[in-house]
């Protein structure tokens, strides 16, 4: 019974957090990371990827602008489509269950992550449990971990691995880590 209870946390909060991001000249994963209510009962929820994925949904123009007198640049992000997916069996994936517009909320390049937020004002069921931050020393090399992704536009594959290496400093204070959980492009 308890091998059952760790499949099932782990299809909730691994493989059905895991959507497909479908951006203007990329597909991609992403994972609901929130879902929850604000002060006025409107649900706000937000999709971790990376930035490659929306890069081209990110525009900078430089224009002359005649109230301050020079040249400014503006940058316009277009919205990405979010997909969800629904499952037979826990694991038969069966297509897409529904899609909706995110905007792009924040994104940094040079760590190729993004956060975005959907435009649908309603609960996400399935969000996936970060480790918290105050647990950091928790994790050690031969710890497991998961990979999850919708890659190239490929409905979610899951892979396994072990924490290989870590606590290596990259420029500017990067820690780096290894791990064996195989991910692609995506």
């Amino acid at each position: 019974m308890e091998y059952m209870q760790d499949i099932e946390m782990k299809h909730r909060q691994i493989l059905w957090t895991t959507v497909r991001i479908k951006a203007e000249k990329a597909w991609g994963s992403g994972t609901v990371v929130y879902s929850g209510q604000d002060s006025k009962g409107e649900w706000h929820s937000y999709v971790l990827t990376c930035e490659h994925v929306i890069h081209d949904n990110i525009h900078v123009e430089t224009k002359f602008d005649p109230r301050v007198g020079y040249d400014i640049k503006k940058e316009t992000r277009i919205p990405c489509e979010v997909e969800f997916f629904y499952y037979d069996k826990y694991s038969i994936c069966q297509g897409v269950s529904g899609s909706t517009k995110a905007d792009i909320v924040a994104y940094n390049t040079d760590e190729d992550i993004a956060l975005l937020e959907l435009r649908r004002n309603a609960k996400i069921d399935y969000v996936a449990k970060l480790f918290p931050k105050d647990h950091y020393s928790e994790i050690h090399v031969f710890d497991p971990v998961y990979a999850c992704g919708a890659a190239l536009g490929h409905e979610p594959v899951v892979t396994q691995g072990i924490i290989n290496f870590m606590n290596e400093l990259l420029d500017e204070g990067v820690e780096y880590w290894l791990s064996n959980a195989p991910i692609i492009f995506g």
